[in-house]
């Protein structure tokens, strides 16, 4: 089962995640939650930041809850800080837990 997982991970994702994050076994249930700075650099109407502090909140805020929860959580929580503006960079985000 293992083998089968790790082939849906594309090569280059395979051996990024390994170089930087990989520092032996993780805990069962330990999350990891990748994004690029479109995020974290999401503007509302009055030129503010969304900034690392709110995404970290958040984060830790929806910890228990499945990956594509995390995600969704975040993605509404950006929404809603923007009111409208639209983003003028683009947003990855990831989110794995370890079983």
């Amino acid at each position: 089962m293992e083998q089968t997982a790790t082939r849906l991970i594309p090569a280059e994702i395979r051996a990024l995640l390994s170089k930087v994050v990989y520092g032996g076994p993780k805990p069962k249930g330990e999350s990891l939650f990748l994004y690029t700075d479109g995020l974290t650099e999401a503007r509302d109407g009055s030129d503010g930041e969304y900034g690392a502090e709110r995404l970290l909140r958040i984060v830790q805020e929806g910890s228990t809850l499945p990956p594509s929860g995390l995600i969704e959580t975040c993605m509404q929580s950006v929404a809603a800080f923007q009111a409208g503006v639209p983003s003028s960079d683009d947003v990855t985000v990831m989110a794995m837990r370890y079983v």
